[in-house]
């Protein structure tokens, strides 16, 4: 069963990306022993944080400065793998204490793209709205395991303060004269099987909370989406729906890649937030290996 969490995360240094994994300090590592894959994390990102004392080549020291951090959650992650050692040392801070990192969860991105200011954050969890989450969690370790109901308030925060950009763009299916099927047009049981998923995703693709967004999206290039689903973490799913697909004819393949990369461009999206589906009454064992490779989630529907 998938377990929920929240993790807090001081803001990067200036000129680094930032690490959406879970870490512990050494000692601490007792409170995150029950983390596995498939749970869900948010991530907390406070204002600042402690200056790490780094070492030049010529042996001065200098503690570089991190950007402002934006107080409140900014990230639904996955947990990829367990709580694990990653050795290293400790690290000297500027106000004269130490922190050794030892343990790490990987993180796969969810989504990105809402956001839970502080004092919303701290009326859900029912603490002071001035709490600045100094000593969070159990052993004050920055970590937090929650309950599946707060985890889905949260997630409702969170996608209310979804900025606009990141919402699609409804068109008429005609917005583009080179959008179509080709010169063969669309098949019967291409059109019945598409409309079954638009119909009923939930039921069809097996995966509570899918909802029907778009039918054939088109894009400025000419391509056209099948469909356009929303999942429950508010991620866009691209789906391409055929016949059936084997390794004589990886279209299929290449464009469920496509229109998952060209909708997250045009909604402002991390790749990472638009799932690509596709859908078809028979994929082979080869080409379900090639899209498990590249990302893609394979269906098969019974006619």
């Amino acid at each position: 069963m998938r377990s929920y969490w929240i993790t807090t995360h001081w803001p990067p240094e200036i000129g680094k990306s930032l690490d959406y994994a879970v870490y512990l300090c050494d000692g601490d590592q007792s409170v995150g022993s029950d983390m596995k894959e498939g749970d869900r994390v948010w991530i907390y990102q406070s204002k600042g944080g402690r200056l790490v004392i780094r070492q030049r080549p010529d042996g001065s020291e200098y503690c570089p400065k991190r950007i402002l951090g934006r107080e409140g959650v900014i990230a639904l992650v996955e947990v990829i793998t367990p709580l694990h050692d990653i050795g290293g040392k400790p690290e000297r801070y500027d106000d004269h204490t130490e922190g050794w990192w030892r343990w790490k969860a990987e993180t796969r991105l969810i989504n990105l793209s809402g956001f839970v200011p502080r004092r919303d954050l701290n009326l859900l969890l029912e603490y002071q709205p001035n709490y600045g989450f100094r000593g969070f969690g159990q052993k004050k370790s920055g970590l937090m395991q929650i309950d599946e109901t707060l985890h889905k308030m949260i997630l409702q925060e969170f996608k209310k303060n979804q900025p606009p950009e990141t919402r699609p763009v409804k068109r008429k299916p005609n917005f583009y004269r080179l959008a179509g099927h080709g010169k063969g047009g669309e098949g019967p049981v291409h059109k019945e099987l598409k409309q079954k998923v638009a119909a009923e995703p939930s039921v069809i693709l097996r995966e509570e909370g899918l909802m029907l967004i778009q039918t054939e999206y088109p894009f400025p290039t000419g391509d056209k989406a099948d469909v356009i689903l929303q999942d429950s973490e508010s991620r866009y799913v691209a789906v391409e729906i055929e016949t059936a697909v084997d390794m004589t004819d990886i279209s299929g393949v290449l464009q469920s890649i496509k229109y998952s990369r060209m909708y997250a461009i045009e909604c402002r999206r991390r790749f990472e937030e638009v799932r690509s589906f596709l859908v078809a009454h028979q994929i082979s064992a080869e080409a379900k290996q090639l899209c498990e490779q590249y990302g893609i989630e394979t269906f098969v529907v019974s006619p």
